[in-house]
């Protein structure tokens, strides 16, 4: 995301890797983003995703599927 806040994406990927070979992880370290910080970040990220839909009362019919996962 830009500092005007316009977004960018790069790849989407149903099977990304992470790998020695994979750009995302030596493309955030060319930026000064370490691997470890890219990961924490990503999963934080995607538990707050999972918590927003766990908690989201429009979405009552799926919440106890979620939580049965969390």
């Amino acid at each position: 995301m830009t500092e005007d806040g316009e977004i960018f994406v790069l790849e989407v990927n149903a099977f990304c890797s992470f790998g020695p070979l994979s750009l995302i992880p030596k493309l955030a370290n060319k930026v000064g983003i370490s691997s470890s910080v890219l990961y924490s970040s990503l999963l934080e990220n995607a538990r707050r995703r999972l918590n927003k839909i766990i908690n989201d009362d429009s979405l009552t019919h799926t919440k106890g599927r979620m939580a049965s996962i969390a």
